[in-house]
């Protein structure tokens, strides 16, 4: 009988995680550190699991889709009077140094 396989033993390293993500352990630890990924600690020793692994995927994922349906949004681009954002309707006389 082969012995059930704890969860903890599945917990993957800074290294790991930054292997899989395809970025620098800097990186990672700077996601750990923001709260933006969640991590265990213990002392020095680091861990994350592939669960909060996940989550933080899915969360960039949310947001990717959230940004490009906001850049189809005529009001960004548009203020009421149908003019640019970055353009301004000032009819005031410029003066001059």
């Amino acid at each position: 009988m082969k012995p059930e396989k704890n969860s903890l033993e599945s917990l993957m390293t800074i290294k790991e995680t930054a292997q899989f993500l395809k970025t620098c352990e800097k990186t990672v630890r700077r996601m750990i550190g923001s709260g933006k990924l969640t991590a265990l600690k213990d002392g020095r020793l680091v861990r994350i699991a592939p669960a909060d692994l996940r989550r933080y995927i899915d969360r960039c994922r949310a947001l990717r889709v959230l940004k490009s349906s906001d850049r189809m949004s005529p009001s960004k681009y548009f203020n009421d009077n149908g003019l640019g954002c970055h353009q301004e309707n000032d009819t005031s006389p410029k003066t001059g140094l």
